[in-house]
């Protein structure tokens, strides 16, 4: 696959998760509704689309040649930390502007380490944690079979114990672990995603299974409600999402995808999903705190998501005008 493709089917996942995602932060405000709340359990699967995006990236670059680790780690760090601590910067402004009482130190601490404090940063650590795992499994999984098969069932293991039970400590110590069972997925989706049936087969295997763990929980009375099964995520959430990744890579191979305007919508919300993830939650926090409008839950995704899309294209405006000027020189 040429580079110039820029993995379409992907862009489309990364972009779809993505609008699934705004949906979920802005249905949360409105449960009471039981359409909405079907909807908003129906896409956490979006989450699991994203993570399986960024590693199919990694190694379909990758998997056949050598990654050199500590280049990678340096990079995906910085592209991870700086956006994050930008973004920090408003909410916390915000913040300061309308929950003062909200400004406490350990409030503080936690953001600036990403261990707590605003519920979204979640995701961004398990990136952090990821940037450094992703690249040490595929040197596992070229050099050392043996550790690799150990982290695997290690994996597999914590999403089989995560099913009914919880840990006293935060979640956010020990998600890195069953989400990792996304990471080793990713490995094999791109080494076998080109023979055949592998997408069907995939697809109908990863439903089987996902029926069979929803039986499992109905019939021992857990939660079957995708939220309660997320932090940190077991086999029942993680097969779900699997499933989905299917699912969407099909839907993204057909024919009606190509249509220009649609590449370049999901283009745009794959390209720029880092941002529009910080810029949809702050628009978020301005709506809900500072202004007293009665939303419908139909109207409040759309506001979010306009406003979203606006702001993040202004923000790309004024960054190429920043690198045109600063490209430009000195004019004398």
């Amino acid at each position: 696959m040429k580079k110039t493709e820029r993995y379409f089917v992907i862009d489309f996942l990364r972009g779809f998760s993505m609008l699934i995602i705004i949906f979920i932060h802005t249905g949360a405000y409105f449960l009471s509704n039981k359409a909405v709340f079907f909807l908003w359990d129906a896409g956490e699967f979006a989450v699991v689309v994203f993570i399986f995006c960024s590693c199919y990236i990694v190694f379909k670059k990758h998997l056949a040649e050598n990654l050199h680790l500590l280049t990678y780690v340096k990079k995906r760090a910085a592209r991870l930390i700086v956006p994050y601590y930008i973004f920090l910067i408003f909410f916390l402004s915000l913040v300061y502007l309308g929950e003062p009482k909200k400004l406490t130190a350990s409030f503080l601490l936690q953001n600036l380490l990403v261990t707590g404090g605003v519920d979204i940063n979640w995701l961004v650590l398990l990136f952090l944690i990821f940037s450094v795992l992703i690249p040490v499994l595929l040197i596992l999984y070229k050099k050392n079979k043996t550790l690799f098969y150990s982290y695997l069932c290690l994996a597999l293991l914590s999403s089989l114990f995560f099913i009914t039970n919880k840990l006293s400590l935060n979640y956010r110590v020990t998600m890195f672990l069953p989400w990792s069972l996304i990471v080793i997925f990713s490995i094999y989706f791109v080494k076998y995603e080109t023979r055949r049936f592998f997408l069907f087969s995939g697809l109908v295997v990863s439903l089987i299974f996902f029926i069979f763990l929803w039986t499992i929980l109905y019939a021992h009375n857990l939660s079957l409600v995708m939220y309660n099964n997320k932090y940190p995520p077991n086999l029942y959430h993680l097969s779900y999402g699997i499933f989905f990744v299917f699912l969407l890579y099909l839907v993204g191979k057909q024919p009606f995808m190509s249509i220009p305007i649609i590449k370049k919508f999901f283009f745009f919300m794959s390209s720029q999903s880092y941002s529009i993830y910080f810029v949809h939650f702050l628009v978020i926090y301005v709506l809900t705190v500072f202004f007293r409008i009665k939303f419908t839950w139909e109207s409040f995704f759309l506001a979010v998501f306009l406003i979203t899309i606006v702001i993040q294209l202004l923000l790309g405006k004024a960054k190429h005008y920043l690198f045109s000027t600063l490209n430009r020189g000195p004019i004398i």
